[in-house]
């Protein structure tokens, strides 16, 4: 295998010959498999080599480990000429992808996890994760949010993580609160709030605060639906899709997920989490997955979205084992872990369409297919349908949004125009 990467012969009897050989002949099998390019693979063949040389040297090869890398880029610090970040990052990667593929081969062991020991705040964490997950069933997403207000409350009222439940006054708390508070804007400020006042009650209920304490988080006034969600216009729509039609892998898959997003309105989580027998290409519908409880729905599938789906499908995604219809555009080819991973893509693709909003995640397109639908005459039963809405409240926002229709109903401004 390590002669089909090298064009010289030299370099790859070198490598063959070298201490590593018959390891690095199969991590190059490996890593094609995985989609890794030829000129990668190279790179990192030729760093492994070095490591195993200088182990061989220094150590002995069956102490081979993330111990010895770590020495090993101390060594090469130390020498005259300097070892660029570029190089460090090179050499560390091609060591772990090599320590990686000889744990899967069992040549080393895997090395046994270190437990540090938990501070009793990491402990009360660990409880109220717990809690929120298998008694308030809330989603991952909510409960480390939760978990991340908490977390500072703690390192607040903590020394060296030890609790000092004497602290938990009603004025500390409240002067946290404000101060998490102050830099946010808009809905941001009850994120916070929410957050302290469940972990609150949650110490309330194990005994470990007086009852009452939660009230110190005082209610924060919120106008709901105060304001229009921020959309795209049609001209928009088309120059962002244009922009992505460029026939590359990427593009492909660019384009099949902002149409997904923009036309059946998907949270940016559904379309990471779409699987290959969600798309029923009898009947032309898809199965939208969504971590929110009985939010799990079909919808139909638009000929044009089928057809950007399957544009990708045969000739721009990697070939691979896993279920996912999405994939990462380089080696190794994975799924998308979260759905940030989508609304980075999609502000990237909206900046270089020179199209800029305010919030430019990928709920802008959910939003705007939501004023598509009302604007085509949609009722608010079937959008809250399509976009999975537990209560017509939530879709009540997009009435706002056909503002000619309410130009028209608008009263005129008592003692005339102004």
């Amino acid at each position: 295998m390590i002669k089909d990467i090298f064009t010289s012969a030299t370099v790859a009897a070198r490598l063959e010959a070298g201490p590593l050989g018959s390891h690095l002949d199969l991590l190059a099998t490996a890593l094609q498999k995985q989609g890794y390019a030829t000129t990668t693979i190279g790179a990192h063949l030729r760093e492994a080599h070095a490591f195993g040389c200088w182990l061989r040297e220094k150590h002995q090869l069956d102490e081979i480990s993330e111990l010895m890398l770590e020495r090993y880029l101390a060594d090469l610090s130390s020498q005259e000429e300097p070892l660029t970040p570029q190089r460090r990052q090179r050499i560390t990667t091609a060591v772990r992808l090599l320590l990686k593929h000889l744990r899967q081969a069992d040549v080393i062991a895997t090395p046994p996890a270190e437990r540090l020991p938990q501070t009793e705040a990491q402990q009360w964490l660990i409880r109220y994760q717990e809690y929120l997950e298998k008694v308030s069933g809330l989603t991952s997403n909510t409960y480390q949010r939760y978990l991340f207000f908490a977390a500072r409350l703690l390192e607040t009222l903590s020394q060296q993580g030890v609790i000092e439940w004497s602290a938990f006054t009603a004025d500390k708390i409240t002067a946290f609160l404000q101060a998490e508070v102050a830099p946010r804007k808009g809905s941001g400020p009850h994120a916070p709030a929410t957050a302290l006042r469940s972990f609150l009650r949650f110490l309330v209920s194990q005994g470990r605060l007086s009852a009452g304490l939660e009230l110190a988080i005082p209610p924060i006034r919120r106008w709901s639906q105060s304001a229009l969600p921020q959309r795209l216009g049609e001209t928009e729509i088309n120059r962002l899709l244009t922009f992505c039609a460029d026939q590359t892998a990427t593009g492909r898959r660019n384009y099949a997920m902002l149409l997904l997003l923009s036309h059946l309105g998907l949270r940016a989580k559904e379309v990471a989490g779409l699987q290959l027998n969600d798309i029923d290409w009898i009947n032309g519908n898809l199965l939208a997955r969504s971590s929110k409880p009985h939010c799990q729905r079909i919808l139909p599938l638009p000929q044009d979205v089928g057809e950007a789906l399957l544009s990708y499908l045969r000739n721009g995604r990697p070939q691979t084992t896993a279920r996912e219809v999405f994939l990462s555009a380089v080696a190794p080819y994975r799924p998308f872990k979260t759905s940030q991973a989508i609304s980075v893509t999609v502000k990237r693709l909206l900046a270089r369409a020179g199209i800029k909003r305010q919030s430019a995640g990928a709920h802008l397109l959910r939003h705007t297919a939501a004023t598509q639908m009302v604007n085509r005459g949609a009722s608010f039963k079937d959008v809250a349908d399509v976009l999975g809405h537990q209560q017509l409240q939530t879709t009540g926002i997009y009435a706002k949004l056909d503002l000619a229709a309410l130009s028209e109903v608008a009263l005129p401004w008592p003692g005339g125009a102004q």
